[in-house]
């Protein structure tokens, strides 16, 4: 078998399967590249050097002790240890460089479209962000192998929202901003997953390295293409503007998560091709994603009822989440994912006008654009205090606690 072949879950973007033809409208254009398409196939193969040496050394010194150095050196700045180890100081000689392509207005500008659509981005961003990335066989098959499927959905849906949560809260990501010491704990988390499941008899012919450049790149653009394709499914006003906006600032936030310059757009354009190549690359789900579905789809439900919703409301929270699924992936992928089919799928349908309407209202009306940023930042405050329910999450994998 020759690289060529491999990995075995890897799928020929412009021949996709039949659950993933719908991801060809996100750039019906694109071109048959032959060298893109082998640097994609590469990628599954690559993980992230600065944070795989430095986990590597946190192991050689003992975790708790190499976790402390590295959380030191979050808080404060690397030149605060008195003798910071190689892998330690070239991590973060790396993510304080700050690239000649930032613009720091380009972030803000991101973070407040994000923040002013607080509704529709929470349904977007659980229905869209994660629960469509469970369709890849791929990446579900990490999640698997990290821990119990149904306990540690709700774990999941807390940390990956507070890091959205902290990456827009933090505006214009200084060095100094909760989003940016958030992004460098998840990359680390990510490369302890990648290390344990490693020395875990993982089939990297099967399914590449467990949390590869690729699979990253594919996060990432669900944040950004994803996430703006989303929001004006559901009515909202995203001007190409914001929409660029949003690709610069997951562009950065990407180059701190150690994904590679050249699999990171930097146009929304750019965005949705990659996207196209990537999500139609993957092996459809199977049993695992089935199972991470169900559970995530469960997990607002028990939440919403310990903060004392009625049921009719938690009930149609859950039947509207799983109809946008289903809307925007599709009926095949839907089915694939064993998500339910009900007349909740047509509900974007009625939801997509009222919400234009009051963008529209917003638009026009002095003050009004102010206004909606205050209250997305109550909502997100208030979703944020729900999921974590006092608990700030570790960013620790199981398994990797103290030694």
């Amino acid at each position: 078998m020759t690289n060529a072949t491999l990995p075995l879950r890897f799928r020929n973007p412009f021949d996709p399967e039949p659950w993933a033809t719908p991801t060809v409208r996100l750039a019906p254009e694109l071109r048959r590249d032959t060298a893109l398409l082998e640097r994609l196939r590469a990628a599954h193969f690559e993980g992230d050097t600065l944070a795989d040496d430095l986990v590597e050394w946190m192991y050689s010194v003992g975790l708790r002790d190499g976790r402390r150095a590295f959380e030191q050196a979050v808080e404060h700045g690397v030149g605060s240890l008195s003798e910071p180890s190689a892998p330690l100081a070239s991590f973060f000689a790396s993510v304080d460089a700050v690239p000649a392509w930032l613009d720091r207005g380009q972030l803000e500008r991101a973070s407040r479209a994000a923040t002013r659509a607080a509704i529709g981005g929470g349904y977007v961003l659980f229905s869209l962000s994660l629960l469509s990335g469970y369709v890849s066989a791929g990446i579900t098959k990490t999640l698997a192998r990290t821990g119990a499927l149904e306990t540690m959905a709700p774990r999941r849906l807390a940390e990956t929202a507070k890091f959205v949560d902290d990456v827009y809260r933090s505006r214009t990501l200084e060095r100094a901003n909760d989003g940016f010491k958030t992004t460098l704990r998840v990359r680390v988390m990510h490369a302890l997953v990648r290390r344990q499941l490693l020395r875990s008899g993982w089939d990297v012919e099967r399914w590449g390295l467990p949390i590869n450049q690729a699979d990253m790149a594919l996060t990432v653009l669900q944040f950004s293409t994803t996430f703006v394709i989303g929001l004006r499914m559901l009515g909202h006003i995203v001007p190409k503007k914001d929409g660029q906006a949003m690709t610069h600032l997951w562009r950065y936030v990407g180059r701190l998560s150690g994904v590679a310059e050249d699999l990171l757009p930097a146009t929304e354009e750019e965005g949705r091709r990659m996207l196209r190549l990537l999500a139609a690359s993957q092996q459809g789900p199977d049993a695992d994603g089935r199972a991470l579905a169900r559970a995530l789809l469960a997990a607002p439900a028990e939440q919403l009822a310990e903060a004392g919703y009625p049921r009719w409301a938690i009930r149609a929270d859950a039947a509207f989440r799983a109809g946008f699924a289903r809307f925007a992936l599709g009926a095949t992928a839907a089915d694939a994912l064993g998500l339910p089919d009900t007349r909740w799928k047509y509900a974007p349908f009625v939801v997509a006008p009222v919400v234009f309407a009051t963008e529209v209202a917003r638009c026009a009306t002095p003050f009004a654009t102010p206004l909606a940023e205050y209250f997305g930042r109550r909502l997100a405050d208030d979703r944020m205090r729900r999921l974590l329910g006092g608990r700030a999450p570790t960013f620790v994998p199981r398994g990797a606690g103290a030694e």
